[in-house]
């Protein structure tokens, strides 16, 4: 889901939550609520995450797309379980540091 793959870039690129609300100029609660798949992101909101992070629109909706998958080969859905393990992992090292 696009919720899932912007927290991942922004978590990979060591920002909280209140930092790339700020920088996409949303709200905190807003961002929250798509990265948790709550509320779908506007097409702005997708466009400015493009250009704070220099990832193409068709390359994050890509990624997002990748992330929504448990078709194909083995190792993808491997890669894919793993990524998920180090965003959880991630996730509580910020919750952490906060």
């Amino acid at each position: 889901m696009i919720g899932e793959a912007i927290k991942i870039i922004r978590v990979f690129n060591g920002m909280n939550q209140q930092e790339l609300a700020s920088a996409l100029e949303i709200s905190d609660s807003y961002l929250s609520q798509i990265e948790s798949g709550k509320r779908a992101p506007t097409l702005k909101t997708i466009k400015a995450v493009s250009q704070k992070f220099g990832i193409p629109v068709s390359s994050l909706m890509f990624f997002s797309e990748q992330l929504e998958t448990d078709e194909g080969i083995d190792g993808n859905r491997k890669r894919l379980a793993f990524g998920r393990r180090l965003l959880n992992a991630l996730t509580k090292i910020e919750q952490a540091a906060e």
